[in-house]
């Protein structure tokens, strides 16, 4: 199938630096996506019998590709976002320590699912709702200068409430945690 498709939307990012050892940084994305052209589903020289049959049947019981001009051309959300705090400690004991909240956001979309039968060639299209959710992350990390050597430790813990739902065309990934040290010379 051949189609074309059409894209609006608008991408608002804020980069906020209230203190000099705190940053807060939003994101916000709204896209909306359709199908502005569709080619013809059945060709009259399919070289496949059973696949033209099945595309005439379609066409019979009313099926056309014009039915899909304006519908979204992929399941993704219309409205996304993302966002940190994070804060460094820049005196006392502590200086050097950092960490870092973040959270992802994906909004509500609808999911289609098409199957193609091989023995029939009818093609069977569900459609499904996909709730929107968020995902939480969280780093921790530690920068020293020992010597002249800079060196830094870091915890990451992605997806911290582990949360391993199904969205529509993707699992969301288990929490991940990951720890590092670097040195710099």
């Amino acid at each position: 199938m051949n189609a074309d498709s059409a894209s609006t939307g608008y991408d608002l990012k804020l980069d906020y630096l209230p203190l000099r050892n705190l940053r807060i940084n939003l994101g916000f994305t709204q896209n909306h996506a359709r199908i502005t052209a569709i080619a013809p589903f059945a060709e009259p020289a399919n070289p496949n019998p059973t696949f033209l049959a099945a595309q005439q049947r379609f066409l019979a019981a009313g099926g056309n590709a014009r039915s899909y001009i304006g519908t979204s051309p992929e399941d993704l959300s219309k409205l996304t976002g993302t966002g940190y705090v994070r804060y460094e400690f820049s005196e006392t004991r502590l200086r050097g320590l950092w960490a870092l909240a973040g959270v992802k956001y994906a909004g509500a979309r609808n999911g289609q699912a098409v199957t193609i039968n091989t023995t029939t060639g009818d093609a069977t299209v569900t459609n499904t709702h996909v709730t929107p959710h968020f995902v939480y992350d969280l780093n921790i990390g530690y920068r020293r200068k020992l010597g002249r050597y800079l060196c830094d430790t870091k915890l990451s813990i992605a997806n911290v409430m582990n949360d391993q739902d199904f969205y529509g065309a993707s699992w969301q990934m288990p929490r991940t945690v990951r720890a590092s040290f670097s040195v710099n010379f």
